[in-house]
């Protein structure tokens, strides 16, 4: 459902983009618009209809279709294994972008506070051209963005190497190669 009303909102922004730029929008697409629209509000009143349905139901019976639930969506482990992959590939691809962002952001932050202050820009190599004071400031708070969005990466990194090295340890501990955790820590 919520998918149904993101579409729908996207598409009621292309016609009104197309309005607004003069060329109305073709007939075929404000129908896929309206398709989607009574779509979304068919689903939403599905939902309605079985939660009302469900409360109308004794506790028992709730929590059994409950249980039941879950047991049908464990079973479909092929979605989970799908998100997982596509997790697990942004994760890999947008790290080294967050990295490299954060680099620009640092150039940004420079460039930025020295238009502030009157100098010349400090990283002439930056993707920026900044020519007033709005462009200045702009540039400094997308850099501060881009350098958290580092730091954040990198204590992702960390956390993932930190819980991947103690699994391995505790698996060398396990086979008997090592004695972990040391004495004196728990």
């Amino acid at each position: 459902m919520i998918w149904l009303i993101l579409i729908f909102l996207v598409l009621a922004g292309g016609v009104n983009e197309a309005s607004q730029d003069g060329t109305p929008a073709p007939a075929w697409f404000v129908q896929l618009m309206l398709g989607f629209a009574a779509a979304a509000v068919v689903a939403l009143g599905v939902v309605i209809g079985y939660s009302v349905a469900m409360q109308r139901r004794p506790a028992e019976l709730r929590a059994q279709a409950i249980l039941l639930e879950r047991q049908r969506l464990s079973r479909l482990s092929w979605p989970r294994r799908v998100r997982r992959t596509f997790w697990w590939t942004c994760i890999w691809l947008g790290i080294p972008l967050f990295l490299g962002a954060a680099v620009l952001g640092v150039a940004w932050i420079l460039d930025g506070a020295a238009r502030l202050l009157g100098a010349k820009p400090v990283a002439g190599w930056a993707a920026t051209t900044i020519t007033s004071n709005g462009d200045a400031a702009v540039a400094i708070i997308i850099g501060l963005l881009f350098v958290f969005g580092g730091a954040l990466s990198v204590l992702f990194i960390y956390r993932q190497a930190r819980r991947v090295w103690s699994r391995h340890l505790m698996h060398l501990a396990e086979a008997g190669a090592i004695n972990w955790p040391p004495a004196g820590r728990n």
